[in-house]
C-alpha cells in the first residue's frame, strides 16, 4: 500500500472528507487530493500531524514497516551490527530537531499574535508604546507622560504577580535606575496556552496598576490569580 492509499484509507476510516482532513491539517483540499493520488509527498510537519491524527507510527504510515516485514530475514553483517546503534542515535537526533523546529515555528507565530493583541489592549486603555506597537514578541511601554515611573510600575506589577522589567526609552528624561519605560513580552503566556482574550485581561491589569493601583490592588491580584489557575504551568 502506498502512502497516498494509506492516507485515503485512514481518512475514510475516520469518516473525514478531503475538505475535513485539509481543515484539520491546515492545508487545501487540492493538497489532500495530490497526496492520495501519490502526486506529492506531505512535508515533515504534516506527516507528524497525520501520524497523530490517524494514531499510526510514521513508519507504518510510510509503509516502511510493511516493506520490512515482507522481506525474508537475512543475516546482518557484523559491521552493520556495530554501526546500527550510531545510526539509530543520529536518526533520533534528526527527528528531535525536526519536531523542535516545527514547535518553535508554531510557538514563535503564537508569540507574535499574542503580543499584537496585548499591544492593542494597552493602546485602547490609553497607554503609549514605543514605535506605536510591536511586530515581534516584545513591546516597550512609554511612561514619560505619566507620574508612575518604570521602577514603580515594575514593583507594582511584581506585587500582583506580573513579571516585567523597567527599561529606558528613546528620549529618556529619568535616571537609568528609575526609567520611563517597562518592557513586556508574551513567551511565558504562550507557554501557558493563553489566547487573545486573556491578553485583554492582562492589558487591563497593567493599566490599572498605572492609574488605579491603590484602590484596585486586591482586585488586580485576584484577576491574575484566576488566569494562572485557568492556565497552569503543568497538570
Amino acid at each position: 500500500m502506498t502512502l497516498g492509499q494509506r492516507i485515503q484509507a485512514e481518512r475514510k476510516r475516520l469518516g473525514l472528507s478531503q475538505e475535513g482532513l485539509g481543515e484539520a491539517l491546515g492545508v487545501t483540499r487540492q493538497a489532500i487530493s495530490k497526496w492520495e493520488a501519490d502526486g506529492a509527498v506531505p512535508e515533515v510537519d504534516k506527516l507528524v500531524a497525520l501520524s497523530r491524527l490517524f494514531h499510526l507510527p510514521v513508519g507504518v504510515l510510510l509503509g516502511v514497516e510493511e516493506a520490512a516485514a515482507a522481506e525474508p530475514p537475512r543475516p546482518v553483517p557484523r559491521w552493520k551490527r556495530r554501526l546500527w546503534p550510531l545510526l539509530s542515535a543520529a536518526l533520533g537526533a534528526v527527528c528531535v530537531v525536526l519536531v523542535l523546529r516545527v514547535n518553535t515555528l508554531q510557538s514563535g507565530q503564537a508569540d507574535r499574535l499574542l503580543a499584537a493583541a496585548l499591544a492593542d489592549g494597552l493602546v485602547k486603555r490609553g497607554m503609549k508604546l514605543v514605535s506605536g506597537g510591536t511586530d515581534n514578541h516584545l513591546m516597550l511601554l512609554d511612561l514619560r507622560d505619566e507620574e508612575c515611573t518604570g521602577k514603580e510600575l515594575e514593583a507594582r506589577l511584581d506585587s500582583v504577580r506580573i513579571t516585567a522589567n523597567k527599561n529606558t526609552v528613546p528620549g529618556e528624561t529619568r535616571s537609568p535606575f528609575v526609567t520611563s519605560g517597562v518592557r513586556l513580552g508574551t513567551p511565558a503566556v504562550t507557554t501557558r496556552g493563553m489566547g487573545e482574550a486573556e491578553m485583554k485581561v492582562i492589558a487591563d491589569c497593567i493599566a490599572d496598576c498605572i492609574w488605579h493601583y491603590d484602590e484596585k490592588k486586591d482586585d488586580i491580584s485576584a484577576r491574575v490569580l484566576a488566569l494562572t489557575k485557568a492556565f497552569p504551568l503543568y497538570q
